[in-house]
């Protein structure tokens, strides 16, 4: 999975956004409380990884189940990114915040925790 950025978010960050949900759920206050090994990805993700919703992904020596799936047309995801090293989306894998274990990326192919959104 190269090319992956990872983001710690709070329930909050999507609504602040305002990106789609278009299948599954976004993430909530039980995934940060009972640290849920959960994602929400990009449609545009989804398809490049040929991932689906409910499919887990190795995430060095754990796995993180995809529960949701938000927009990634021109006015959910990439119109929102134009706030500079923050402009994240099609390519990211949204965890819960207190996932914080999983930040380290040295044992997988993806790009280091690109920001802690609350």
């Amino acid at each position: 999975f190269s090319g992956i950025s990872i983001a710690g978010v709070e329930p909050a960050y999507f609504q602040l956004r305002d990106w789609q949900l278009v299948a599954g759920r976004l993430l909530d206050e039980r995934d940060l409380r009972e640290r849920k090994r959960v994602a929400v990805v990009s449609e545009h993700l989804l398809e490049q990884h040929q991932l689906a919703l409910g499919m887990s992904l190795p995430l060095g020596m754990s796995a993180l189940r995809i529960v949701g799936v938000v927009s990634n047309s021109s006015n959910a995801i990439s119109d929102k990114l134009s706030d500079g090293p923050l402009a994240i989306g099609a390519n990211t894998l949204y965890l819960p915040l207190t996932l914080e274990d999983l930040w380290d990326t040295r044992e997988y192919q993806a790009n280091p925790l690109d920001g802690i959104f609350l």
